[in-house]
């Protein structure tokens, strides 16, 4: 089995409010995306790992790996202008440099701003992608949920929370599966496709999705507090 991994890792984590863009902040003592990347390593040694990163840290990376003494064989990218045009960018690059001729290869994408995965966490959706073309990460949701009717004002009306699933990454799919299903859409202006199982909906609606259960662990860290809450579980469970 092929294996390939992207960690995308090219946002700006505005809503952080940090200089540093997040997945270069330490966790600690590390950049949070290289955490991800280890991990990844440790469950598939063999797997060919992509990062996508901001423009302004193409040069600044190699430097950071130096200080780091990160030494995991990875390749870059300068990633799009977001999520779903980064991660196309990062196939499109695969499928040059690459000859992808078995059916089964596999392809992991996963946000960097999510440290915690685990090696089992990332063995677990690789089979479960191989046997049956994809395998997506998620959890029944705690909170109440209300509609928002327009997208400006308070015309709010509640929801069934045990109708919706919170999503996670890593997701994983047959590689040829979910590049096919991003050449058909228009990545950088589509605003009806938010992660990588939705643009897989988009082109086979008739075949869903497989759910395997998430991890309260594989938090994503977006704001001060995400950051601080990951400090403090990487004592408790590291």
């Amino acid at each position: 089995m092929s294996h390939y991994v992207l960690i995308l890792a090219a946002g700006g984590g505005s809503r952080l409010n940090s200089k540093i863009p997040k997945q270069f902040l330490e966790l600690n003592n590390l950049p949070i995306a290289m955490h991800s990347m280890i991990t990844f390593y440790d469950a598939d040694p063999d797997a060919k790992i992509y990062i996508a990163l901001p423009e302004r840290y193409m040069k600044q990376w190699p430097l950071l790996c130096e200080k780091y003494n990160f030494r995991i064989q990875h390749k870059v990218y300068c990633g799009g202008n977001n999520r779903l045009s980064s991660v196309f960018k990062g196939m499109q690059m695969i499928n040059k440099q690459n000859t992808i001729t078995k059916k089964r290869t596999i392809i992991s994408i996963h946000d960097a701003a999510r440290p915690f995965i685990s090696r089992q966490f990332i063995l677990d959706l690789i089979q479960t992608a191989y046997d049956t073309g994809i395998a997506i990460p998620g959890l029944p949701l705690k909170n109440s949920l209300r509609y928002k009717k327009q997208a400006l004002g308070n015309n709010t009306t509640s929801v069934n929370r045990n109708q919706y699933i919170a999503i996670q990454t890593p997701q994983v799919f047959h590689f040829k599966d979910i590049f096919n299903a991003y050449k058909k859409i228009d990545a950088l202006n589509n605003k009806q496709l938010f992660d990588d199982a939705s643009v897989y909906d988009n082109l086979y609606p008739s075949k869903g999705i497989n759910l395997i259960p998430g991890r309260e662990k594989n938090i994503k860290i977006t704001t001060e507090l995400d950051y601080l809450i990951a400090q403090k579980m990487y004592r408790l469970f590291k």
